[in-house]
């Protein structure tokens, strides 16, 4: 992953949310203690940077947060989400149903004001 996407020690630290101490020891291949936050940030980042998110397809991902996050975690309709996505919620529906022949402009609505919405809904702010 390190020289797949040309990353420093220190931005290896970053994405992983650990300190450059552990990613040092990690990367020498000595042992190394992490926390169980630690370990859950690893092992739920790890197969998402490794691959560079080239295992699924962009729109697949979006409509994969807004039914397993946006609905799924957060019980919003897809009346709500139209709203703030500032689409009509038909047009959401066949978003999340595959229709890929959507408007450029309500496509660009659905991914970017939904996407933000599931960075705003994290639970750790």
């Amino acid at each position: 992953m390190k020289n797949k996407f040309q990353l420093k020690d220190q931005q290896l630290a970053t994405l992983f949310g650990i300190s450059d101490e552990k990613t040092t020891k990690i990367l020498s291949g000595k042992p190394c203690y992490f926390d169980e936050g630690e370990l859950k940030r690893i092992h739920y980042r790890l197969p998402f940077l490794s691959t560079g998110f080239s295992f699924i397809d962009s729109k697949e991902r979006m409509r994969a947060i807004i039914e397993a996050n946006l609905i799924g975690d957060y019980n919003l309709s897809y009346e709500t989400l139209g709203k703030y996505a500032n689409v009509p919620c038909d047009v959401l529906k066949a978003f999340c149903e595959g229709n890929d022949h959507i408007d450029i402009d309500h496509l660009m609505n659905i991914c970017v004001n939904l996407l933000m919405l599931s960075f705003v809904l994290r639970p750790e702010l």
